[in-house]
């Protein structure tokens, strides 16, 4: 059982760095587009 907790927690952590680092990403291009303009 803790097993599949640990799972889920560490599925939500790689989630959550997934997300994050696409965010990151985004903002940097747009700030380069600003920049740029």
């Amino acid at each position: 059982m803790s097993r599949q907790i640990l799972w889920k927690s560490c599925l939500i952590i790689a989630t959550g760095l997934v997300v994050f680092f696409y965010v990151l990403s985004v903002l940097t291009l747009k700030t380069e587009e600003g920049i740029r303009c």
